[in-house]
């Protein structure tokens, strides 16, 4: 598949900002014997070819028409076929209908194909692959099963459902080069190959935080500023997971949120308990002294005072969350094995990046993501993509690596 991107703010559509999260997909024809994407997008942008009509879809209109899809299909100027993307995919697109008959436009993402005269074989094959490649692209970054029911569907069969409007499409040329839209959906699920994943009969219930862990998380949030230079959400992750969300004995009865031990510098109260850690490679119980505090929040200041001592200097400005918690387990902050890996797991579960001063987040780069969509999604604008790649050293757009971190900057910045 060969994808550009040509995103108008001012085009209707993304004026009215409403969002989308994609329960499928709606393949469109034109009906138009026009295969030239500079009929359907514009400006050129040096591929597209110029429209001497300027009467492409991605514009606004005076009267008010919202015409537009998530992407076209078809020739650029040079005579090769291509995909551009026109909305970002999660933003809802007008490309079924007004009113009740129109409800597809809030389930499904939509694109076109332009159509020729219907008689060219070699364009429809090339058109049609890369529909199918379209397709298997956003039902992996979606988690769709193209093979479920009402997931991809032609114009036509969301007009038969009572969600789209009175057209035939792409019924109308699909069948004259022995296609249809049960083989288009078994390409589809082909071309995804390995990354086809079936819906489960059930949905998985995602993790709910209680009123009272979002409490906890609030308090120790607020009190990081003690521990400047170290990542918030590691802090709070350390916190979860040391003190069962405050409710250890530490935590009870020495509001000790982390359990530090109380050496020899130690001039402050103290508590002695059993702990069990890893010592060459065999899990042993010892009774040790820790440290006791008046509050949580000295317990925090004094673990944030430990985190910035020259043993931990590899945490300290660490602004990826994954280095910063593999980093604080190698500097020997706990002894059991899977100690980061549990850290990076509730950083994760419970968003706690939020955090992350000042006003930055991380991402990690999942299939799909540009730095548009990050952009349009953390900062408000796609156009700001490039604030994300500045920030993260000049990074090649096209180049982004499934499962590397991304830093995006705080979005009042640069505004």
């Amino acid at each position: 598949m060969v994808l550009h991107q040509l995103i108008l703010t001012n085009n209707e559509c993304f004026k009215s900002g409403r969002p989308l999260v994609p329960k499928g997909i709606m393949v469109h024809s034109t009906g138009a014997n026009n295969p030239k994407l500079s009929r359907y997008v514009g400006p050129d942008d040096g591929r597209l070819g110029k429209n001497p009509y300027n009467n492409h879809w991605n514009q606004p209109r005076p009267e008010g028409r919202q015409i537009c899809m998530h992407a076209f299909i078809g020739k650029l100027a040079d005579g090769s076929v291509a995909t551009y993307q026109t909305l970002p995919w999660t933003m809802r697109a007008w490309h079924g209908a007004k009113g009740p008959k129109g409800s597809v436009n809030d389930t499904h993402l939509g694109f076109e194909i332009a159509e020729d005269g219907l008689t060219d074989p070699v364009y429809f094959r090339r058109a049609f692959d890369e529909a199918v490649t379209l397709c298997a692209y956003l039902c992996g970054m979606f988690k769709l099963d193209p093979t479920k029911d009402g997931v991809i569907i032609g114009h036509y069969e969301g007009y038969a459902r009572g969600i789209a409007s009175n057209h035939g499409d792409p019924r109308n040329w699909f069948p004259k080069h022995g296609e249809n839209m049960d083989s288009f959906r078994a390409a589809v699920r082909k071309a995804m190959g390995k990354d086809y994943v079936p819906a489960p009969s059930k949905p998985a219930p995602g993790p709910k935080m209680t009123a009272e862990q979002k409490a906890f998380i609030d308090r120790v949030g607020k009190a990081t500023n003690a521990g400047g230079g170290i990542l918030p959400s590691l802090i709070i992750a350390q916190a979860i997971l040391e003190s069962g969300w405050g409710k250890s004995e530490l935590a009870q009865k020495a509001n000790a949120l982390f359990g530090i031990k109380a050496g020899t510098g130690w001039h402050g109260r103290r508590i002695d308990k059993k702990t069990s850690e890893h010592i060459d490679g065999e899990q042993v119980e010892i009774t040790a002294a820790f440290r006791a505090y008046d509050s949580w929040e000295e317990s925090i200041a004094d673990h944030g005072a430990l985190l910035r001592s020259a043993r931990y200097k590899a945490v300290q400005g660490e602004r990826d969350y994954k280095k910063a918690c593999r980093a604080v387990h190698v500097a020997g902050y706990a002894t059991g094995p899977d100690y980061a890996s549990k850290l990076i797991k509730l950083i994760e579960q419970y968003q706690l990046t939020a955090w992350d001063a000042p006003g930055e987040i991380t991402h990690v780069v999942k299939q799909g993501d540009t730095l548009w969509v990050l952009a349009v999604k953390h900062l408000g604008s796609g156009h700001r993509w490039v604030e994300i790649q500045q920030a993260n050293g000049g990074v090649d757009p096209h180049k982004l690596r499934i499962g590397s971190t991304l830093r995006i900057p705080n979005k009042e910045a640069n505004k």
